[in-house]
């Protein structure tokens, strides 16, 4: 699956990276990595082995792989490991948030992944790497 965007759906690392969110202007992929990170890269200007990281969860090694990113039902983003514990989360599920679903999360042509709600409204976003400057 190679898309830009994720609803009620889970990128796995265990899927040899063919699972993943790329923005529209290809300029930018998010991934489950094996080592339980999810992260975003640039790949502009960069090969693929020397790709620029714009965003990172900064989950290595935190549970046991292998790993899911899941864009929930309920409005939460998570990464769950193999015994199904959380290592990360939005913190964005409804019932704490009381947004109207369906939800879904876009990795946009800058580079940030947000989450949005029914209405399209952003409940969470990624920080960015400002060094990066306009593309």
């Amino acid at each position: 699956m190679t898309t830009d965007k994720l609803s009620d759906q889970c990128l796995q690392s265990n899927d040899n990276n063919n699972a993943k969110l790329i923005s529209h202007n290809k300029r930018y992929e998010a991934v489950m990595q094996a080592d339980g990170n999810f992260v975003i890269y640039s790949l502009v200007n960069t090969s693929s082995d020397k790709r620029h990281v714009v965003y990172e969860t900064d989950t290595y090694h935190k549970g046991h792989g292998p790993y899911k990113f899941y864009s929930q039902g309920d409005g939460n983003l998570v990464i769950y490991d193999s015994k199904n514990h959380p290592t990360w989360s939005s913190k964005t599920a409804n019932t704490r948030t009381k947004r109207p679903g369906p939800y879904y999360c876009r990795l946009f042509d800058s580079g940030s992944l947000k989450a949005f709600d029914k209405n399209n409204e952003i409940m969470w976003s990624s920080p960015i790497d400002h060094s990066l400057g306009k593309l």
